[in-house]
């Protein structure tokens, strides 16, 4: 995991916006791929949204964004 991300998911955390589900998906807004996608479904100011990569090593990323949730959970 690069910094950049690491500092951006803490970010999410600091600003409120709060991590509501973690899973694994082969599409994200209408567009479908053969590769695994971690996707993160997060909500502010009471309105949902999501967002999802492309990266190596999906399930990787996705325990250490579980990780770095709990992290974010317990300040």
């Amino acid at each position: 995991m690069t910094t950049t991300t690491i500092i951006g998911l803490v970010a999410l955390c600091v600003l409120g916006f709060a991590i509501t589900d973690l899973t694994i998906t082969k599409s994200h807004l209408g567009k479908a791929t053969l590769y695994d996608l971690p996707k993160v479904h997060y909500s502010a100011a009471g309105k949902a949204d999501s967002i999802a990569w492309c990266l190596p090593d999906p399930h990787a990323w996705k325990n250490k964004i579980e990780e770095l949730k709990g992290e974010c959970s317990t300040h």
